[in-house]
């Protein structure tokens, strides 16, 4: 497997952010307001989310939650808020255009982190538009998962390399 394909598939196995998970509580927070508002349950919060939690992704704690089962987990718990528009945004927003969001997010940290290398943050969005043109022949919009990892690899090399020959005397 080379380093494209490694990095999305590892990608989803990857643990929440701080961010979802609060997200995430908040959400089973206020589902459990609404099922106890409506005498759905009568569990305590905790209890309930575990189960909850398990019932949709089969895992019990927020901590043990991945990124590729996150859209799952949300959707449930805004259904079981009493949100089913809600929850079908969520579920939509998974599978192959979750991973290449995931990979877009990756590539523009990328950019930013090697700005300084290519003339600033434009000047190394351009020049990963033309590793794309150049080597998938499409524009950045076009490209798969695997294909802009393809590139946020080439762009982190070629950083690299010039940075080591600024370095040296």
């Amino acid at each position: 497997m080379n380093r494209a394909d490694m990095a999305v598939h590892n990608q989803g196995n990857g643990l929440l952010t701080r961010v979802q998970l609060v997200e995430l509580l908040k959400v089973s927070r206020e589902a459990w307001n609404y099922q106890i508002a409506n005498k759905l349950t009568t569990d305590g919060f905790d209890d309930w989310r575990r189960g909850s939690l398990f019932d949709a992704i089969h895992v019990s704690s927020f901590r043990e939650v991945t990124q590729r089962e996150y859209t799952a987990a949300l959707a449930h718990f805004k259904r079981m808020a009493g949100k089913p528009m809600e929850a079908m945004f969520a579920e939509n927003a998974g599978g192959a255009n979750d991973e290449r969001r995931r990979a877009a997010f990756a590539l523009n940290r990328e950019l930013q982190n090697t700005a300084d290398v290519f003339g600033g943050f434009i000047g190394a969005h351009r020049y990963a538009s033309a590793i794309a043109r150049r080597k998938y022949k499409a524009e950045l919009d076009r490209l798969t998962a695997r294909q802009l990892w393809g590139v946020l690899f080439t762009i982190r090399n070629r950083a690299a390399a010039r940075r080591g020959k600024a370095v040296a005397p």
